[in-house]
């Protein structure tokens, strides 16, 4: 039986019938972000490889959007690689830095603190090429570079915090 859609369409809206739209299209950060949560994966690192961007660069792009010294480039580095991974909780980091990561990952601000890490377990915890045992191989008493309290200010530090 041969229908006429758009025609049952309009009599459906003239009778006061509600026609779904389809959905917007996903966006794609989004996408990559929640597809890291369900590898158990950190969604900033999924971003930041999505961008093709390294460490150092991800650091460097944060200097410069922050207008920071240089020379704190190796702090920001490592803060931010434990931010990444979840050792440093995305909700307590300044506004300024959200600013900066939303602008370098190209994703909105709320989607970042809305796809936290998932917690870290304990050492022996499986992750994608050992990226949890990497974390806990980093020495927790010491951060490269000058200190800096503008620098753990923006990752949410205060100065009696250690990372």
């Amino acid at each position: 039986m041969d229908r006429d859609y758009p025609a049952l369409a309009h009599h459906a809206l003239a009778a006061g019938a509600r026609v779904a739209a389809p959905p917007p299209p996903a966006d794609a950060e989004v996408v990559t972000m929640m597809a890291a949560l369900l590898r158990d994966e950190p969604p900033l690192l999924a971003l930041r490889h999505r961008r093709a961007l390294t460490l150092d660069a991800m650091a460097q792009g944060l200097v410069r959007q922050l207008g920071l010294a240089p020379a704190s480039a190796p702090r920001v580095r490592a803060l931010y690689q434990r931010l990444e991974g979840g050792r440093i909780d995305l909700a307590s980091v300044g506004r300024r830095l959200r600013e900066a990561l939303s602008g370098i990952l190209g994703v909105d601000q709320g989607d970042i603190i809305a796809a936290r890490a998932a917690p870290q377990g304990p050492v022996f915890a499986r992750g994608p090429e050992g990226w949890r045992d990497a974390l806990d191989a980093l020495p927790e008493d010491s951060l490269p570079g000058p200190e800096s309290p503008d620098v753990d200010e923006l990752f949410g530090l205060r100065p009696t915090d250690t990372v």
